[in-house]
């Protein structure tokens, strides 16, 4: 971590815990639950910074979704928690309530990246959560693209982290 925040260190955890456990093949709702749970050990470990809490904007999503009925979740998503933003208390919550929301990584992506704001990172961070998730659909050729445009061994990596991953367990 570059910042040593409470908001940055809790929703950095909130990620790597929701991506860990849903490699593990978790629930979206215990990975969830398991992403607050991990936020609230980031903010014990982070010197204050006066940023919203990032396990409240995490429930905030969730009861987003839960009353949600309609076509534009991102959109919907993006009204009610702020776009996706740069600051961790934005992008993290809206990144994993996108997940929570939507089945496929094709999805959470394309609905990121129409809502602006610092959709790249919030659309990486989703993606690979959704991915992790539903391998399945997130869309090879995208992998591809990325591959070859920046000489990326994304296979290669993934697996190195994986193994990497796996030795701390």
């Amino acid at each position: 971590m570059t910042h040593g925040t409470k908001s940055a260190l809790s929703a950095a955890c909130a990620m790597a815990a929701a991506i860990s456990a849903a490699i593990e093949g978790w629930t979206k709702r215990e990975i969830m639950e398991t992403a607050i749970n991990a936020s609230e050990l980031g903010e014990s470990l982070g010197v204050e910074d006066g940023k919203p809490r990032i396990r409240d904007r995490i429930f905030s999503g969730m009861h987003v979704i839960e009353d949600f009925e309609g076509p534009d979740l991102a959109a919907v998503l993006s009204r009610e928690l702020n776009p996706p933003g740069f600051k961790a208390w934005e992008g993290v919550p809206y990144a994993l309530s996108m997940f929570y929301g939507l089945n496929d990584a094709e999805d959470v992506v394309l609905g990121i990246v129409n809502q602006g704001g610092d959709a790249d990172s919030v659309a990486s961070m989703a993606g690979s959560l959704s991915a992790a998730f539903n391998p399945n659909t997130l869309p090879r050729e995208w992998v591809n693209i990325v591959e070859e445009a920046n000489n990326f061994h994304l296979s290669e990596i993934a697996l190195n982290l994986s193994k990497l991953r796996e030795s701390w367990l």
